[in-house]
């Protein structure tokens, strides 16, 4: 996993993965008081909403018919300087 800030979040990208059914979603979540985001599972990347630029660790899961996968763990992070994050580009997990 490779992470990388952009204007109103993080740009989250990933390897693809082969489960013994089709992937038919990627979970990706920065854990407590983050938003998690779904895509279908034909993606590598999303971007992920951030409340705060506040330390966290980013995870992608694969999902398939038999569930959910173990977390995949970033293996590097990309440090850019702090962008503000714009009132229009901030995101509730609530609306």
């Amino acid at each position: 996993i490779t992470v990388a800030q952009t204007t109103g979040g993080l740009k989250v990208y990933w390897s693809a993965v082969k489960g013994s059914t089709a992937i038919s979603h990627y979970i990706i979540s920065g854990g407590v008081n983050s938003c998690p985001v779904i895509v279908d599972g034909n993606r590598t990347n999303a971007t992920m909403p951030a409340l705060s630029l506040d330390p966290m660790t980013v995870t992608v899961q694969a999902v398939n018919e038999y569930g959910i996968s173990a977390r995949l763990r970033p293996r590097l992070w990309l440090h850019q300087p702090r962008l503000p994050l714009h009132p229009s580009r901030v995101f509730s997990c609530f609306n």
